[in-house]
């Protein structure tokens, strides 16, 4: 109502909870009120849609069999098999005994298989096809070089949504790339990275609690903010909403500390549960006075429990009234009944950020000059990219020359068994045309260690090694890290590696 009566955005208003799990009735009811929202805590990624297409399509890899996967790789919009060719094949798969990954197979290979529409086995073939084709790269590839080429090559999925302008699309790029990231520690732990070991380690994580907070898209929207307390310190809104003010919430049930602090460390002599309600005040003044302009102080007394909850003491407190003197209101009965309703949020209104310092590095300029659609995907949408061979062999070679100059810094040798070793931990087997392709970049990086460090030796100390700089100039912050900085009588010199194959002299001064 503020809103459209005073012209205010929905930015302007913030709804503080005391922790992450009591925000979903607040997220529910501002989707049936088609009010868009911002939570910074929200969990979930494994629940957002995008993640479990992706997710069922390496499971579907780890089990061509797995109906359940398959069915919802199906239904999901990189196929939307319709629903009445789905519901054909599934039930076939369940009188037949048979699994949906056959199905499929015999629904493209024959146009007389099942009474299906033309686009269901048009869609059908597709899937097939692509799980086909993919299980062979599967078979000799990591997890994230699989999915990245599905999500590239074989659908296009990454390039449609990094050129849509919707935010939701934004937002499912960020997702994938988080996503990307799981992958990517998978493969840091692995003694042998491929999607069935790795569909072993997602279960684990999921088992044992793990869902990650979603992404967070480029663009600014105009949406209420919904945030925990703690998160909210330092911040101001014009509006705030302080809720679940209610006994055994706010203040919260106390837990015995694990390891009890000393009594020296506690200022005055209280009890714990004492110190722990003084504790849960000073974070209730905190949460009103993140208020600007109006604060409301809200409870309920139907929280899901057996008893009706009743209102916090801090709120008698903030207000200077006993508890008997607190009025409340109840809900109609119409308002009982539709909060059991789903709605959905009206899409994120963007909002002109105006003017903004551009950040850039040599390696962004690069990427740009290289390819403004590679920059835009790495540097803008986070989308992780399959590296080139030429940045795998870089940077398996700039680690092992960073750690010769660190320890000459600090006065210590380093044998040249040491840096092949860590030439050899931090090169991976990406991006080369092929195995015997990336056995000749192996080899010639070990020869130009050999001859880096015959000829470092007789080098001085560095003064500085990997001395990060910044500087702005015109609106565009300037960032990056010198190597290797040497001062001698006053003077500076900057060393740069570079491990490009140059062989004109001109070419490489320039």
């Amino acid at each position: 109502r503020r809103v459209k009566e005073e012209g205010r955005a929905y930015s302007n208003f913030a709804i503080l909870v005391r922790s992450n799990a009591q925000a979903d009735p607040f997220l529910h009811a501002l989707n049936l009120l088609h009010i868009p929202w911002h939570f910074s805590g929200s969990r979930g990624l494994y629940d957002r849609e995008e993640i479990r297409t992706v997710i069922a399509f390496l499971r579907v890899l780890s089990d061509p069999h797995d109906d359940l996967s398959y069915h919802f790789l199906a239904s999901s919009d990189l196929y939307n098999v319709p629903a009445e060719d789905l519901s054909l094949a599934t039930s076939y798969v369940r009188r037949k005994n048979r699994s949906l990954y056959e199905v499929f197979r015999a629904a493209s290979k024959s146009k007389t298989f099942l009474p299906l529409s033309s686009e269901g086995r048009e869609a059908m073939g597709r899937l097939a096809d692509d799980i086909a084709e993919m299980l062979g790269v599967a078979a000799q590839s990591k997890t994230g070089e699989v999915l990245y080429r599905y999500l590239t090559e074989r659908t296009g999925y990454i390039e449609r949504l990094s050129n849509s302008t919707d935010p939701e699309d934004a937002l499912r790029v960020q997702n994938i790339a988080r996503f990307f990231r799981i992958i990517e520690r998978f493969s840091q732990i692995a003694n042998y990275d491929r999607v069935p070991w790795f569909i072993d380690y997602l279960d684990a994580l999921i088992e044992a609690g793990d869902n990650p907070p979603v992404g967070e898209a480029e663009w600014d929207e105009d949406a209420v903010n919904v945030l925990t307390i703690h998160q909210a310190k330092g911040l101001e809104f014009p509006v705030v909403f302080l809720v679940g003010l209610v006994s055994g919430r706010f203040p919260s049930a106390h837990r015995r500390d694990p390891i009890p602090l000393p009594d020296g460390l506690v200022k005055d002599i209280l009890t714990s549960a004492d110190f722990h309600r003084q504790e849960e005040r000073r974070l209730f003044y905190v949460g009103m006075t993140r208020a600007k302009e109006a604060l409301y102080l809200t409870s309920a007394q139907d929280y899901g429990g057996k008893r009706p909850r009743k209102p916090s003491l801090f709120v008698s407190e903030a207000l200077d009234l006993p508890p008997m003197k607190l009025a409340t209101a109840k809900g109609s009965p119409l308002s009982a009944i539709t909060r059991h309703g789903k709605g959905k949020a009206e899409p994120p209104t963007l909002v002109d950020r105006g003017e903004r310092i551009i950040e850039l590095s040599h390696q962004k300029i690069d990427d740009y000059l290289t390819c403004p659609m590679k920059y835009r995907y790495i540097h803008v949408l986070k989308v992780p990219i399959r590296q080139h061979h030429t940045v795998i062999y870089g940077y398996a070679i700039h680690k092992a020359i960073q750690l010769y100059n660190a320890n000459r810094l600090a006065g210590e040798g380093t044998p040249l068994d040491q840096l092949k070793e860590v030439f050899r931990r931090y090169w991976q087997a990406e991006g080369f045309l092929t195995r015997a392709h990336e056995e000749l970049r192996f080899k010639e990086g070990m020869e130009a260690l050999e001859e880096f460090y015959a000829h470092a030796s007789s080098d001085g100390a560095p003064t500085h090694v990997e001395r990060r700089f910044a500087f702005t100039e015109g609106g565009v912050k300037v960032v990056g890290v010198f190597d290797r900085i040497d001062i001698v009588d006053g003077e500076g010199v900057i060393i740069d590696y570079k491990t490009s194959q140059i062989a004109d002299s001109d070419q490489a001064d320039k």
